[in-house]
């Protein structure tokens, strides 16, 4: 599951002194009990508490790229991720780790900002790019991970959960409207005032400057409801099951044991029945 927890200065006249990334990691231990990491630089800091998973010895995070100027971190899964890591070795990308998580710098090396639409998968992140002083916070395309942010003395902060912000200089208040009125649901609010959602599908970048931007990377496209199926029912079957067949196996990639959670429904079983 992971944790990830975050932060940069909007402003060179940021007072406040940094935040303790170890202590905000540490309210999110049930998330990743098997290890920290921290990374800190002038005005900026990534930490990252880890359930091992893929790379189980060296696929500690933060993620650093070749040069030591991309850094981020990772709560979630990249299907595929061997393909894609193949390719970018092709291109001259020297990887440390056989993490998942490692594509990430690569890709950003390789495409910048457009890397998102290389992964799939379920993902939160946050990555910072040295060379350009930016920060980018994004979610996968459904919001499967989550990842919230909030402004404190002119200081973005980013978390997995809203009670790491606790051990970073936040005072937790209720958003009695949004509570009223779902916004939880909805929008972006959460049940605290000043706390936000990244949206799932989109990316938010912080520039030099503190300008905060946010840009959809997908859209689901639908078919014409007004266009008739001509596939037979036979064809329907094969492709629901090839289609479902090919997200089961990309998601069996691990480097510790994989069990399967029934809860009885037809989902559950049909999932062990691939």
């Amino acid at each position: 599951m992971c944790g990830i927890v975050a932060y940069v200065d909007l402003s060179p006249n940021t007072s406040a002194p940094p935040p303790d990334l170890h202590a905000a990691l540490d309210l999110l231990h049930h998330r990743g009990p098997d290890g920290q990491g921290v990374w800190t630089a002038p005005s900026v800091g990534l930490g990252h508490a880890r359930l091992s998973i893929m790379d189980v010895q060296h696929g500690a995070q933060p993620m650093h790229d070749e040069s030591d100027s991309v850094h981020a971190v990772v709560n979630g899964e990249f299907y595929d991720f061997e393909v894609i890591r193949a390719d970018l070795a092709a291109k001259g990308h020297v990887f440390r780790t056989h993490s998942d998580s490692e594509i990430l710098v690569h890709l950003y090396n390789e495409h910048g900002l457009n890397c998102v639409q290389h992964l799939q998968g379920e993902f939160a992140f946050v990555l910072y790019d040295s060379r350009r002083r930016r920060l980018v916070l994004c979610r996968d395309r459904y919001g499967v991970k989550p990842l919230y942010y909030t402004i404190v003395q002119n200081r973005l902060l980013v978390a997995s959960e809203a009670k790491a912000f606790l051990a970073m200089g936040w005072t937790a208040q209720w958003d009695m409207a949004s509570i009223a009125d779902s916004g939880y649901f909805t929008d972006t609010r959460t049940l605290f005032q000043g706390v936000s959602k990244v949206r799932p599908s989109s990316y938010m970048t912080v520039s030099a400057f503190g300008t905060i931007t946010t840009d959809v990377y997908f859209a689901p496209v639908y078919p014409d409801k007004r266009q008739v199926d001509v596939r037979s029912v036979d064809e329907m079957v094969e492709g629901v099951r090839s289609r479902l067949l090919a997200a089961v196996r990309s998601r069996l990639r691990s480097d510790v044991p994989v069990a399967i959670y029934l809860s009885g429904g037809v989902d559950s079983s049909s999932v062990l029945g691939m």
